[in-house]
């Protein structure tokens, strides 16, 4: 089984919706590993309208992940959070 060194930096890319994504930060702080958090950028998931809102099926207007992302709100604890670094980069794929 591959197993990364404990000091190994993790790139998050992984998640369908801010659960998943903040359950994998989760899961990469846990096992010791720092992280970065790629998810929440993607520029191909860009909303189009004023300031990339959107109205979802309940009606409600709400932002993208850009505006909504905080690469440190997953359960976890204070020394997960610190090894959750506090940025993300964004990304565009073609």
């Amino acid at each position: 089984m591959n197993v990364p060194a404990k000091d190994s930096i993790a790139h998050v890319w992984k998640g369908d919706n801010i659960d998943d994504i903040m359950n994998e930060m989760a899961s990469v702080t846990a096992n010791g590993h720092k992280a970065i958090l790629s998810s929440c950028w993607y520029l191909n998931y860009i909303k189009y309208g004023a300031d990339w809102g959107y109205v979802d099926n309940s009606n409600m207007r709400l932002r993208g992940l850009y505006y909504q992302c905080d690469p440190t709100n997953f359960q976890g604890t204070d020394a997960q959070k610190v090894r959750s670094f506090a940025f993300g980069q964004l990304n565009m794929a073609k």
